[in-house]
Formats: structure tokens, C-alpha cells, sequence
């Protein structure tokens, strides 16, 4: 259950520090898409998570992260120019192609090169596209309408052989990011 409510958290991107009311007209399908990935992380993603982290030697568990980690940072490339957000574009960019060197399995500059994480949903923010009603999105959890547009937007982006190559790639290696996410903040959601 923590898990959802740090994820909607994490998700929602915001212009204003004011907090606005809660848009919910699907309130009866959020709560019952709420059980359901409830459920689903207690009875299969939770223990894979955890056999994960027990099994796996330490350092392959860290050269996946930092790879899955490496392999979205396009997406951030992307985005910074979307936004105009010249230094944020420039950093990510650095670090995408020095960690090139190693598939972003060891990184390079030792997580030096600091920039923010940007996706579709917070570029459709920066130009006010409204919030939308909320949603819980099963395996997704929950998220503003206008979020769970840039997730689909991040999705079906790319129509050359190259990018589809690349996008089949990302997308194959879903489940594993999903199970090294869970494992990284399972400290968070178990408390």
C-alpha cells in the first residue's frame, strides 16, 4: 500500500506549491485497481523482489540498476530540450555518453554528474496541460491523467527501425525494472 501512495507521489509534477483537491470521479475502479495491485505486489512482486536481493550477488544487482538507470536517461535527453532546460540537457546528455563506454553497467563519473530526471509527464506540466482526473492504472498505480498521458506518450514514441529496436529493448527489460525498483525501496514500502 505504501508503495502506491509513494509512486503517486513521485509522479504527480506539480508547477504550483499549492495542493489542489483531489480529482477523483473513478473513485470505485481506483479502489478496486488499488486492491488489485495491492495484491499482486503481496503475493508476486514482493517475494520475487526479495529472492531477488537474497540471491543475486550484490555487484550484478548494482550493475543492473545502474544499466536500467543508464537506459532511461534518454528519455530525460528528450524531455530537457522539450522543456528549453539548456544545463539539465547538457549534464544528462554527458552522462549518457560517458557511461556509453560501459552499456551504463559501471558508471563512470561515480553518480558525479547530477541532473534532474525528466519525463513527457512533467514536459506536458511546463506547458499546463491540466492534471486531469487522478487514476490508479493496474501494475502502474496511481497517477494524474495528465502523467499517465506522458507514459503513453514515452511508449509509443520513436517509429524508425532504430527506435523500435531500441523501445522493444526498454520494454523487455520492464519486469526486471520493476523488480529492481521494488527491491531498492523495499526498506520505504515495507515501513
Amino acid at each position: 500500500n505504501t508503495i502506491f501512495f509513494l509512486l503517486y507521489l513521485s509522479s504527480c509534477s506539480s508547477l504550483e506549491n499549492q495542493v489542489s483537491e483531489i480529482n477523483d470521479p473513478y473513485e470505485k475502479s481506483n479502489r478496486a485497481f488499488f486492491k488489485f495491485n495491492q495484491e499482486f505486489d503481496r503475493y508476486l512482486l514482493n517475494p520475487i523482489s526479495k529472492s531477488y536481493k537474497n540471491n543475486v550477488p550484490k555487484k550484478i544487482q548494482k550493475g543492473v540498476s545502474n544499466h536500467l538507470n543508464w537506459i532511461s536517461i534518454p528519455n530525460s535527453i528528450i524531455n530537457s530540450g522539450l522543456q528549453l532546460e539548456g544545463e539539465n540537457f547538457a549534464l544528462s546528455s554527458m552522462k549518457f555518453l560517458l557511461n556509453s563506454l560501459t552499456l551504463g553497467i559501471y558508471d563512470l563519473d561515480e553518480n558525479e554528474t547530477k541532473f534532474h530526471t525528466l519525463d513527457y509527464g512533467s514536459t506536458l506540466a511546463k506547458y499546463n496541460f491540466s492534471e486531469g482526473p487522478f487514476v490508479v492504472v493496474p501494475f502502474l498505480g496511481p497517477k494524474t491523467f495528465r502523467h499517465f498521458s506522458g507514459n503513453i506518450i514515452s511508449f509509443s514514441t520513436g517509429n524508425s527501425k532504430y527506435f523500435n529496436e531500441i523501445n522493444n529493448y526498454k520494454n523487455n527489460l520492464i519486469p526486471l525494472n520493476i523488480v529492481d525498483k521494488r527491491k531498492i525501496f523495499s526498506n520505504v514500502i515495507d515501513d
